[in-house]
C-alpha cells in the first residue's frame, strides 16, 4: 500500500475500486513492457507533491497508488525490472523515490534491492512522507548494516523532526530519530561524515542532534568533534554549552568503575562480565533493535559501560 504523508490514515480503497483502477492501466497505458512506457507512467502518475495536496486531493492519489502497486504486483516478471530501472533513473519524480522504494522492498529482500531502495529515498523530499514509516525504514536498513547515512541526514533539514511511539508513550526528536536510523550500522559509514557536517551545519536544532550522535557513538572521532565545539567561538553559546554538557558526562562516566545501579538493572544480564569495549558495542547495536523507553534506557547504560572500557591512548 502506497504511505503518502497526511494527518491521519487514509481508508484503503475498496477491491472493486482498485481492480477498476488496474484495468484503466492496463487499458490506457503504453506498453507495460517497454521500459519508456513505465517511466512515462511513473512520470505522469508521481507528478505530485502529497504535502501540497488537500486531504481530498490526496485520497484520490492514494487510490491511483494503490492501483499502481496491485498492477505491480500482478507481473513481478514484467514489471520489477522496469521498477527497479526506474528508481535508478535520477531524473525520476521525487515521490516516486520513496513510494517506489517501498513498493521495491514489498516485493523483494535481496539486499541489492534493498541498497537501491535506499539510495532512491535518501533522493525524497521528506516533507512529502510519514515520518514514521521514515523513521521505520531508514532504521531497519541500518541493522542490515547498509550505509543509512545520506537518508538519516535527511532529518536535519527539519528542525520539528518528531516520531510518536504512541506504545511506549515516547517521542522521538531529530536527535534520537538520527541516533536509531544510524548507531545499528558501521560507525564507519557516519562518523566522520557527521564530523564533516558538524563543521559546517548552521541549524541549531541540526547542530545539537549532531553533538548527541557523535558523543553517543563513543569514538576518538566524535570525541574529537564535541571538544572542538566546546572550544570554539564560531558557535553560539548554547550550542557550546550543550558540548560541554556532554564533556561533563564524559568526564563523570570514565571516572567510575561501574554505571550507576538503576542503569545496571537496565542491562541484567545482557553483557557478559568479562565483554570488552568491542563485544559491548556489539550488543548495544542488537538491543537498539527495538524503537522504545526501554531500549533507551538499555542505551544509556551501555553506553556509560563503554565510556569505562574505553581503550585509553
Amino acid at each position: 500500500m502506497a504511505r503518502i504523508r497526511r494527518p491521519s490514515r487514509r481508508p484503503a480503497a475498496s477491491r472493486a475500486l482498485i481492480a477498476a483502477l488496474v484495468a484503466l492501466f492496463a487499458a490506457s497505458a503504453p506498453r507495460a513492457d517497454a521500459p519508456e512506457s513505465f517511466r512515462q507512467t511513473v512520470k505522469t502518475l508521481y507528478a505530485f507533491h502529497p504535502h501540497a495536496l488537500t486531504d481530498a486531493q490526496i485520497d484520490a492519489k492514494s487510490k491511483e497508488l494503490d492501483a499502481f502497486w496491485e498492477k505491480v504486483k500482478s507481473d513481478t516478471a514484467t514489471y520489477l525490472p522496469l521498477l527497479r530501472e526506474a528508481l535508478s533513473d535520477e531524473t525520476s519524480q521525487s515521490f516516486f523515490f520513496y513510494d517506489g522504494s517501498k513498493l521495491l522492498l514489498s516485493l523483494s529482500k535481496d539486499r541489492s534491492d534493498e541498497q537501491l531502495a535506499l539510495t532512491s529515498i535518501a533522493r525524497c523530499d521528506i516533507r512529502d512522507v510519514q515520518r514514521d514509516d521514515y523513521l521505520y525504514t531508514v532504521f531497519h536498513m541500518a541493522h542490515d548494516r547498509l550505509d543509512t547515512s545520506e537518508a538519516a541526514f535527511k532529518v536535519l533539514a527539519d528542525p520539528k523532526f518528531t516520531v510518536n511511539v504512541p506504545q511506549h508513550a515516547l517521542v522521538l526528536g531529530q536527535d534520537f530519530s538520527l541516533i536509531y536510523m544510524l548507531l545499528p550500522t558501521s560507525e564507519d559509514f557516519f562518523v566522520q561524515k557527521a564530523v564533516d557536517r558538524l563543521s559546517t551545519e548552521t541549524e541549531p536544532t541540526a547542530q545539537k542532534s549532531l553533538l548527541r550522535l557523535l558523543w553517543y557513538s563513543v569514538t576518538e572521532a566524535g570525541d574529537r568533534a564535541v571538544a572542538a565545539v566546546a572550544a570554539s567561538e564560531r558557535y553560539s553559546s548554547p550550542i557550546r554549552e550543550v558540548a560541554r554538557s556532554l564533556q561533563s558526562s564524559t568526564a563523570s562516566m570514565e571516572s567510575d568503575s561501574k554505571p550507576p545501579k538503576k542503569l545496571l538493572k537496565e542491562i541484567g544480564d545482557i553483557v557478559p562480565k568479562d565483554a570488552d569495549f568491542d563485544r559491548i558495542k556489539e550488543v548495544r547495536r542488537t538491543r537498539l533493535s527495538r524503537v522504545s523507553d526501554e531500549a533507551l534506557l538499555e542505551l544509556d547504560a551501555l553506553t556509560w559501560l563503554l565510556r569505562i572500557k574505553r581503550p585509553r591512548h
